[in-house]
């Protein structure tokens, strides 16, 4: 899934990136949303729980990391449904475990 990456996620976040890779797996994309955080980016959840951010114009990743139920919810909240799937749901809350010891 993951083919361009910013400095931040190549230098930084590698500590993390492994950290997905050995735990939860990137997944593939299921859902995506504008950034909560920076309108120049967009946030895509993944089958794995995982998030993965972008820069909108160049689809370049950002940042990515294991997603919190509060996360997944609020950004299921802008679907018109506004439900997280409960396969995802269930897959978030196994991925607390390694949430709490994420770099």
């Amino acid at each position: 899934m993951i083919s361009r990456v910013s400095t931040h996620v190549s230098v930084d976040r590698l500590a993390r990136i492994d950290y997905i890779i050995d735990t939860v797996g990137f997944g593939e994309p299921i859902f995506e949303r504008p950034s909560s955080a920076n309108a120049n980016n967009y946030e895509q959840l993944t089958t794995t729980g995982v998030i993965v951010v972008r820069a909108k114009d160049t689809h370049i990743v950002v940042t990515a990391f294991i997603a919190s139920i509060d996360k997944v919810t609020a950004m299921y909240k802008t679907k018109r449904d506004g439900q997280v799937p409960n396969s995802i749901y269930k897959k978030v809350l196994a991925n607390r475990k390694y949430l709490k010891r994420q770099p």
